[in-house]
């Protein structure tokens, strides 16, 4: 009944209990994680000289599209990002200079900085 109930608001994924402080982390914190990426596009691309509204409505439906893209495909995210790729083009530049930077470490910490408050909170609930 549960997993009824929940799956009405999207797709349910279970897990052992000892993973909840994690699933808190990549979806409960999660859309916030991406709104803070999204207003940092948002002020790199107000740098190009673009209005900050044009900006942020090329990336709402960048973002909207992009979603439906991962939604209506059975492709991992790689190979979507893949198809989308051609060689020595403008998204290749730009993923070059991504790749010098190291994204996963970043990811990493900031989950790891969700699962350790999660855990704080659920000791502290505890007691």
């Amino acid at each position: 009944e549960v997993t009824e109930l929940i799956s009405a608001f999207g797709s349910v994924i279970e897990v052992d209990e000892e993973y909840l402080h994690q699933v808190t982390a990549i979806t409960g914190s999660g859309p916030a994680f991406l709104y803070h990426v999204f207003e940092q596009y948002v002020k790199a691309g107000t740098s190009l000289g673009l209005e900050k509204k044009q900006v942020e409505e090329s990336i709402k439906n960048l973002i909207i599209g992009t979603s439906k893209m991962i939604e209506r495909s059975d492709l991992s995210m790689e190979q979507l990002r893949k198809n989308i790729t051609s060689k020595g083009g403008t998204t290749q530049a730009g993923l070059d200079t991504l790749s010098q930077y190291d994204l996963v470490s970043i990811f990493e910490d900031c989950l790891n900085a969700a699962v350790d408050r999660s855990i704080e909170l659920s000791n502290v609930e505890d007691q």
